[in-house]
This record gives structure tokens, sequence and C-alpha cells, in this order.
């Protein structure tokens, strides 16, 4: 048993996984109230120039709560 446990442990341990990452520096939200319970969410996001993660040009949100 102890045999099988080391041979997945090592199997495991061995593989090769390729692995990507880019980076958000930061961001900012801000919001405007239109009136009549409604509001407008400006989102801006900093990032790598070259190689930062990639937002929509826009996108719609949800808000919950009071």
């Amino acid at each position: 048993m102890n045999k099988k446990i080391y041979l997945l442990l090592t199997l495991l341990f061995t593989m090769v996984v390729k692995v990507e990452a880019s980076h958000l520096f930061g961001g900012d939200i801000t919001w405007t109230c239109l009136g009549n319970g409604q509001y407008e969410f400006q989102l801006r996001a900093y990032r790598d120039c070259g190689s930062g993660v990639t937002f929509p040009a826009w996108s719609q949100i949800e808000v919950y709560g009071h």
C-alpha cells in the first residue's frame, strides 16, 4: 500500500504543467447617481501594457442591497 502512495505522489510531483500569469496593478470604481434609483458605474483598471490582463470595452453589473 505504501509503495502505491509513494508512486502516486512521485507521479504528481514530477508532472509538467504549463502555467501562465498576467498582472493587474490596481483600479478604481466610481459611480454617479442618475436619479430615480439609478447609478452609472465606471471602472478604471491599471495593467501592464504589453502582457496585462484584458478587459471588455463595457460590461453590465448588478448591485444588490440597500
